[in-house]
């Protein structure tokens, strides 16, 4: 069993090596590329990630704090705080802050996200090019980056790549994982499903109920759980 199980790792490996030069410059060929990418990802497994946790605003989240979405800008500006006490290395915010609120509430969240190690997210872009967010120069002079929350997808309508630049502003996973959005477009490494990313309820953060070596040192996500999808291009969630 376990020789067969290294027959087809070495079968895969052989295929890759001798496809990988010109999968990105034939369409048939590179159809034939996701599949042994899918293929290698089924036969490694799923594997635990140690550098990144999730703060969701998940069920329980949604059923104790008595608010509607979207929550005031304050309660995010909240949980930054929060992250940045316990010693997150950056805190990548996959919410859209697309339009003003009330003035108080817009400037908490400001004075938060601009005091740096902040990454937010926008799936829009201004006319001229420039990504879409409230008080953009602002945020950026304080030191907050921000990145655009879409990824190229394949034919298929699977994400298995991951773009330094679309529309030519950085995506928002290169900046929250400190990469260079000019390197050339690389393959995604896919953990597993729910569960190999460490996850704590956003209500927990909020609260401060939570142990700060959950977030010590790592990229802590803020954002909506989705159900996923094949065909979804947009993954931050407007605010």
């Amino acid at each position: 069993m376990a020789g067969s199980r290294l027959f087809r790792v070495l079968a895969v490996a052989v295929l890759s090596a001798g496809i990988a030069l010109a999968a990105w410059h034939a369409p048939p060929i590179r159809g034939l590329e996701s599949d042994l990418v899918d293929a290698r990802f089924a036969l490694r497994g799923e594997h635990r990630v140690k550098d990144v946790v999730v703060v969701g605003i998940d069920r329980p989240t949604l059923e104790r704090i008595d608010r509607r979405w979207p929550y005031p800008r304050s309660l995010h500006a909240r949980v930054i705080e929060r992250l940045r006490e316990a010693g997150a290395r950056t805190i990548a915010y996959d919410i859209g802050f697309l339009a003003p609120s009330r003035p108080r509430e817009d400037q908490a969240l400001i004075d938060a996200a601009a005091a740096g190690d902040v990454v937010l997210a926008t799936s829009s872009v201004e006319e001229d090019g420039e990504p879409r967010v409230l008080r953009r120069e602002e945020l950026e002079a304080g030191g907050a980056r921000i990145g655009i929350a879409d990824f190229p997808v394949d034919d298929d309508g699977a994400f298995r790549h991951l773009q330094g630049r679309l529309d030519g502003i950085p995506q928002f996973s290169v900046l929250a994982a400190g990469g260079d959005p000019d390197a050339p477009e690389r393959p995604i490494d896919f953990a597993g499903d729910e569960g190999t990313v460490p996850a704590i309820s956003f209500h927990r953060v909020l609260a401060g109920d939570f142990d700060p070596e959950q977030v010590r040192g790592k990229v802590a996500v803020v954002g909506r759980p989705r159900p996923s999808s094949r065909t979804c291009t947009r993954s931050s969630t407007a605010a």
